[in-house]
């Protein structure tokens, strides 16, 4: 282009008869305009906005093209938990997210049976908004803590009731007892298993000597005197093999070395996200608790720990996940994929987290608890069980009612087991939460369990409660022949029936405290367990 236009100079210099050192004049100036031109039409940037392909992430501010190995964009980067509108627009979605973002930032979660669930996002707030612009059905929420594994703090007539005899702490005597018009025989229960013909009278049950008060009092007959204490927590031995028990924690600690071995290794799996999918950046792909304050040993202590458990024979499928959006979000699809992948297993599945936000009646349900909802409904569609914790927040009459999630979605048409807490006595704990939505109560004050640091440690809170309501479900569930229907999308409502109607007040102005159909008072029990905590362990 610059010689075409040195010739046409020439050609108008003969014509015009323009001095030559006048055309190399004009030459020189036009060869050095064209020069700039063609040098900054390299350099400059396209500055028009279009779809960019799969490898293009936008900026924060300009939505300027960059690729995979540029910087990341500018402005704060988030994590955030993206739902589509519907299974249809989630087609688009993934399209616009695929144009919009780098794969590095972000992670696609996927149901194995419904397709894309959510996708969680490093994005800046431009981004956001970019996402929204071409999706307006879209929710997005910042992926922050959702949920809350505390316990209650301590109260002076939680401590009380540590150093109290069963006599002195004022349970039923036997008028108070048969005005409950109990009216009940061993015939209100068929337990039908390889150990017995249906008759309790029939069982050959273990007797766990030496066993905390809480177990003892899950084993506490209806028809006894309560003027001493337990002999031991009796249970038969039949009783919750053919059922497994998904945990949904933050894990759990297994030390195969410590001196009380609480899971053993062949009752444990794990399921973690598979590479790409949550826990994204917070829990470990590790077999461990990374809960600092043990919650998850704990409540898989007090649902099926071999020491302080109520179903010691059930497999544990540790499901780990923080109380993040994204995690919890993940954790419900990968349980609901799980039992619908293994068809006929009969599945307890224990939450004993309950959500940051307070449920108002009337509001809105946001995510990710109305994704969960549908996740449990799919879950006791497939004849899952699931026990939730009531919630600790009760101080007197102020927030006396559940309200967190998930124990509100509790109804007729979502049989959950709502855990309410009591002591060791049987008297309602202080910080419970109810009576309204919850189904049974459970020891939840001052309860002893495993923690990873090879000690003991005592809990408090509806979280243990919901462990050992838990249990106790897989327990009954896991007779080869459990003594209620099991089946046609009824096995949750069942259970929570059959728990409820068993479970009695062990005080007069009491809850319902469950049971388990045994007789921790009887003499002649014929198996006799040592399993006890070694003298040279410390509690916490």
């Amino acid at each position: 282009m610059i010689f075409a236009a040195a010739y046409v100079l020439g050609m108008h210099a003969q014509r015009d008869s323009i001095r030559p050192s006048r055309v190399l004049e004009c030459s020189q100036r036009v060869f050095l305009g064209l020069y700039f031109i063609f040098l900054f039409g390299i350099c400059l940037p396209d500055t028009s906005f279009a779809a960019s392909n799969d490898t293009t992430l936008y900026s924060a501010t300009t939505f300027a093209p960059i690729t995979n190995t540029s910087a990341p964009p500018s402005g704060a980067l988030l994590s955030y938990v993206v739902y589509p509108g519907n299974a249809i627009e989630a087609v688009k979605l993934e399209k616009d997210i695929n144009d919009i973002f780098s794969p590095d930032y972000v992670q696609t979660i996927r149901s194995d049976f419904t397709g894309i669930a959510f996708w969680v996002i490093q994005m800046a707030n431009e981004q956001r908004k970019e996402i929204l612009r071409r999706n307006p059905t879209a929710a997005i929420y910042e992926n922050v803590k959702v949920a809350e594994r505390q316990d209650p703090e301590s109260d002076d007539l939680d401590l009380q009731s540590l150093n109290v005899s069963y006599k002195e702490a004022g349970y039923l005597n036997v008028s108070e007892l048969w005005g409950q018009n109990l009216n009940f025989s061993n015939s209100d229960i068929v337990l039908t298993n390889g150990s017995n013909n249906g008759d309790l009278d029939s069982v050959s049950p273990t007797c766990q000597r030496d066993a905390s008060a809480d177990l003892k009092l899950v084993s506490w007959p209806r028809i006894r005197m309560l003027s001493s204490d337990p002999r031991c927590y009796a249970y038969d031995p039949g009783g919750g093999q053919h059922a497994v028990l998904y945990v949904i924690e933050e894990g759990i600690g297994n030390d195969p070395n410590a001196p009380i071995l609480e899971f053993a290794p062949q009752r444990v799996s794990w399921l973690y996200g598979a590479p790409g999918d949550p826990p994204m950046y917070t829990s470990r792909y590790t077999p461990t608790d990374d809960d600092p304050t043990s919650h998850g040993s704990c409540v898989a202590s007090k649902a099926g720990g071999t020491v302080f458990g109520v179903s010691k024979d059930t497999p544990l499928i540790i499901v780990k996940s923080s109380t993040l959006h994204g995690d919890i979000a993940w954790a419900w699809v990968k349980v609901r994929d799980d039992i619908r992948a293994n068809p006929g297993r009969k599945a307890v599945v224990v939450f004993a987290t309950g959500s940051v936000d307070v449920y108002t009646p009337g509001s809105t349900v946001k995510e990710p608890w109305s994704s969960i909802r549908t996740h449990m409904a799919d879950i006791i569609s497939m004849d899952g069980v699931i026990v939730v914790a009531a919630g600790n927040s009760r101080r007197g009459n102020d927030r006396k009612a559940v309200d967190i999630f998930p124990a509100v979605f509790e109804s007729a048409q979502l049989p959950l087991i709502v855990a309410g807490a009591v002591d060791d006595t049987g008297r309602l704990a202080w910080f419970s939460q109810g009576p309204g939505h919850v189904s049974v109560w459970a020891p939840g004050v001052q309860i002893p369990c495993t923690r990873p640091s090879r000690q003991i440690q005592t809990g408090r809170g509806t979280s243990y409660s919901a462990g050992m309501v838990a249990g106790l479900a897989a327990y009954f569930l896991g007779f080869q022949n459990p003594p209620f229907g099991v089946g046609d999308g009824q096995t949750a409502l069942n259970t929570r029936n059959f728990l409820h109607g068993l479970a009695w007040k062990r005080r007069l102005t009491g809850p319902k405290v469950i049971w388990n159909g045994q007789n921790g008072f009887k003499s002649d029990v014929w198996n006799i367990s040592d399993i006890s905590v070694p003298s040279n362990i410390s509690i916490s």
